[in-house]
């Protein structure tokens, strides 16, 4: 259910309530648990919604990346 977990290891996917997603969803989350472990991740990477969570995706991997993303949807 893309309702559940926490927002900041859902996958861009899930934070855009696209309804099929596969397991790469879970290599997002793992990904980010590893770098919020390894490098403290947390204290950037925090939103309290799915909005400002994409924003956070758009503003890392840039606008361009973004929309190719988006375009395959």
């Amino acid at each position: 259910n893309p309702k559940m977990g926490c927002i900041r290891l859902k996958s861009p996917e899930l934070v855009i309530d696209y309804p099929y997603f596969d397991c790469a969803t879970d290599i997002w989350a793992a990904g980010i648990a590893c770098l919020d472990i390894i490098i403290g991740l947390s204290s950037y990477w925090e939103s309290k919604d799915a909005d400002g969570m994409l924003q956070l995706i758009v503003n890392h991997f840039g606008s361009e990346k973004w929309n190719n993303f988006a375009n395959r949807y």
